[in-house]
């Protein structure tokens, strides 16, 4: 059975969520909005946990052969414009994968330190952080509209369940890095963006390194596209763990 999850239910969601890449998304963004803010929703069955933000669906655990028909009619139902997943997920349920790629992890040791809070956010700068992101965005890397991009990672921030990092050279942005989901024990970083002009410096690692300090004691999470930045990510110390996908029903 999937029921609708509500704060009541925090230990039972954290659990299902575990310690993955995409139950850290989902948890992350549970303690920023809990169950009262419209377009965001979650629920639970005994082996998986979902969530709903603004049409993004993200679904975390182990869904078994036995409820794969209902997950898929409670899918349809909801009518999400994306699912992210497990490509083992999708393929049980019978998803289209669009795009996938492997999910990283770096250990990240350390006295785990509050993040986020309003001071940060007044501090870091988000206006500019989230337009820099926006002008950066690939076929592979987007971002909503800026507007609304804004006000959900200021939220969440300002909730400690975000955080990000931001280089700045006489007023011009070269580069950033941003953690969209934090919880007690993990983090997903969900954006690292370099200015053109000064990218293959080492900018891109030193923000990405500067913000795992920021988030010391807890495993950082990374989605990368399939083919892309492995390179990267693994002279920062991330691992393969397990593969997502984007999907449509």
């Amino acid at each position: 059975m999937i029921l609708r999850a509500y704060p009541e239910n925090r230990e039972e969601i954290r659990r299902l969520c575990g310690s993955g890449a995409l139950g850290t998304r989902i948890y992350g963004t549970f303690l920023a909005y809990g169950d009262e803010t419209p377009g965001v929703a979650f629920w639970i069955s005994p082996d998986a946990v979902f969530g709903l933000t603004d049409g993004a669906l993200t679904i975390a655990g182990c869904p078994g052969e036995a409820h794969r028909d209902e997950i898929r009619f409670f899918v349809e139902s909801i009518g999400p414009q994306t699912i992210v997943c497990s490509p083992e997920t999708a393929e049980l349920l019978g998803f289209k994968i669009v795009r996938q790629g492997p999910a990283l992890v770096r250990e990240n040791p350390g006295e785990t330190v509050p993040c986020g809070g309003v001071a940060r956010a007044e501090e870091l700068g988000l206006r500019k952080l989230c337009g820099f992101l926006c002008d950066c965005e690939t076929e592979t890397f987007q971002v909503p509209e800026a507007g609304m991009f804004y006000i959900d990672v200021s939220h969440r921030v300002r909730h400690g369940a975000a955080d990000g990092v931001l280089f700045e050279h006489e007023g011009t942005v070269l580069a950033c890095a941003l953690a969209g989901a934090v919880t007690e024990t993990d983090a997903l970083i969900s954006a690292v963006a370099v200015l053109p002009q000064v990218r293959r410096r080492g900018l891109g690692r030193l923000a990405v390194d500067e913000l795992c300090e920021r988030l010391r004691g807890r495993r950082c999470h990374a989605l990368r596209a399939e083919d892309e930045n492995a390179e990267f990510y693994a002279a920062l110390g991330f691992e393969e763990n397990g593969r997502w996908a984007e999907c449509t029903l």
